[in-house]
């Protein structure tokens, strides 16, 4: 988490949130239970490929990928989210032709909101990932414009976010998507070792 913020829980009942962002190959959901694993792997095929450190995924796998409605959903005043973005098949109908069915494939990209907290007006973006299939396409402005969507909808100040300062390709995207990079600063993994973050930060007017 970004910030010194605590969080709490309240009821919250969650909505799907699909919406403009989704296009012919894809669809941006809100996530269901059901996801769990495959968000699990992508985060892990993920961070393997921006060689981040072993002990900040497993730790990442132990706490809020293992506490998703707890992290996402209900933390804070329970207006945050996690969205995943899925692949489009084929359409299929059936056989007198009476009926018809958009089919849904693998999920691949994800990216969460979490509510910080009652007295913060601001959200955390967190999780972001996309397949590395689909990278370099645009997929992660989708989900990163999803979030924005969801975080003015919600009455949120702002985002922010962190991640290694060695993914400067991560950096430059966030910036290009109009963050703002707030400098560095250090982060005790669970090892003890201690890696260098970097602070983005969006606020809207």
């Amino acid at each position: 988490m970004m910030n010194g913020c605590t969080t709490t829980s309240n009821n919250h009942i969650r909505q799907d949130e699909s919406n403009d962002h989704s296009d012919e190959a894809v669809i941006i959901r809100t996530y269901k239970a059901t996801d769990l694993s495959q968000v699990r792997n992508l985060f892990v095929d993920g961070m393997k490929h921006n060689t981040s450190p072993d002990s900040y995924v497993r730790h990442s796998l132990s706490s809020d990928l293992s506490s998703m409605e707890e992290t996402y959903f209900t933390a804070g005043r329970g207006r945050g989210t996690f969205f995943v973005m899925e692949e489009k098949r084929q359409s299929t109908c059936d056989d007198d032709g009476s009926e018809c069915h958009d089919g849904h494939g693998r999920i691949v990209g994800i990216v969460g909101l979490q509510d910080l907290n009652e007295t913060c007006n601001t959200c955390e973006l967190r999780r972001m990932s996309v397949h590395s299939s689909l990278r370099r396409q645009g997929r992660g402005r989708q989900l990163v414009q999803t979030c924005i969507a969801h975080a003015r909808k919600k009455g949120f100040a702002g985002i922010v976010l962190s991640t290694g300062a060695w993914m400067k390709a991560a950096i430059s995207f966030y910036v290009s998507m109009g963050f703002e990079d707030r400098g560095r600063t250090e982060h005790v993994l669970p090892d003890g070792n201690v890696a260098i973050i970097a602070k983005l930060e969006l606020l809207f007017v």
